[in-house]
């Protein structure tokens, strides 16, 4: 015996699945843009910077005063600065207005529907 929809104050009330649950069903386009992946950069060097400014500055002020502290110091600010350079150099050159398609409309969840 089948159940009848439930009715509220308005109208009826259709669930429909997330998933496609039937081989009818077709996916659309899932395209997210590759800017996303910028601001997620991005804030990922933000979060890492201010760390590194709080790591530098407890070396500074709590560390001993010598030339191992101050070798120490130079090689990460240089590695970070060498790292951030060819990161720039890098990102500079991808067009950022570009998608990226995850689900084609043809294809199912887990590959071709059709063959």
């Amino acid at each position: 015996m089948e159940s009848p929809p439930f009715k509220g104050g308005v109208g009826e009330v259709k669930l429909t699945p997330l998933i496609p649950l039937y081989k009818g069903d077709k996916l659309k386009n899932m395209t997210i843009p590759l800017i996303a992946f910028l601001y997620l950069y991005l804030l990922f060097v933000f979060i890492w910077s201010v760390f590194s400014l709080i790591a530098l500055y407890h070396m500074m002020k709590y560390g001993q005063i010598n030339f191992t502290t101050f070798i120490t110091t130079f090689a990460y600010i240089a590695g970070a600065i060498i790292i951030l350079s060819f990161s720039y150099e890098y990102l500079s050159r991808i067009d950022w207005n570009v998608g990226l398609t995850i689900l084609q409309g043809g294809a199912g969840l887990f590959g071709v529907d059709k063959f």
